[in-house]
């Protein structure tokens, strides 16, 4: 652990256990808010009328997430373990978890692939899923599971995910779509 880590963990930790309704939005960002932008990602992809639009956007999340969490996440845990800071400072974390690698963070790792997805969807849900992922961040460091670099580590796994799929495996489809729209862009 390290200086930053350290400082942000004790800022967003130390005021846990302090108020039940606050510790209560803790554990339902942390633990629950990502099931359900799941199930509602999935609503928004049936809902989609372009047939090609609605493959794409669910292909690009599924792709970008088991490469992110399924692999490259899987492959960090193997060669590096870090430890959970309920674990490295001994306290009790405010919702249970097992004492599993902290490093990259699982969570972000997986549920951060919807937010570009989500947005190319619909720009307005996207920005809320960013924001979503930002309260899931600080709920799961304010509930002891995680460092703050695990956090960052794990966005930036599923980012980096996200775009690499959009560009190496769907560029052709990606490059048409963006035409399209300068395209109607021009016409209004």
């Amino acid at each position: 652990m390290n200086s930053f880590d350290l400082s942000i963990f004790n800022f967003l930790h130390g005021i846990a256990d302090r108020w039940f309704l606050l510790d209560w939005l803790a554990i339902f960002f942390a633990v629950y808010l990502g099931y359900l932008m799941t199930a509602f990602f999935v609503v928004m992809v049936i809902k989609e009328k372009d047939r090609k639009k609605r493959a794409y956007a669910f292909a690009w999340w599924v792709l970008a997430a088991i490469i992110s969490r399924g692999i490259v996440a899987e492959v960090i845990y193997f060669f590096y373990q870090r430890l959970r800071p309920f674990v490295a400072l001994n306290i009790e974390p405010v919702f249970n978890h097992a004492a599993t690698p902290s490093f990259p963070s699982a969570h972000m790792a997986f549920y951060a692939t919807l937010i570009i997805p989500m947005w190319y969807l619909d720009r307005k849900w996207g920005i809320l899923y960013a924001a979503s992922i930002s309260g899931m961040a600080v709920a799961r460091i304010y509930g002891a599971v995680h460092w703050p670099l695990d956090i960052i580590g794990g966005i930036v796994i599923a980012l980096g995910a996200t775009y690499g799929v959009r560009y190496m495996l769907f560029r052709e489809v990606a490059l048409h779509t963006e035409v399209e729209v300068i395209k109607e862009e021009t016409i209004k």
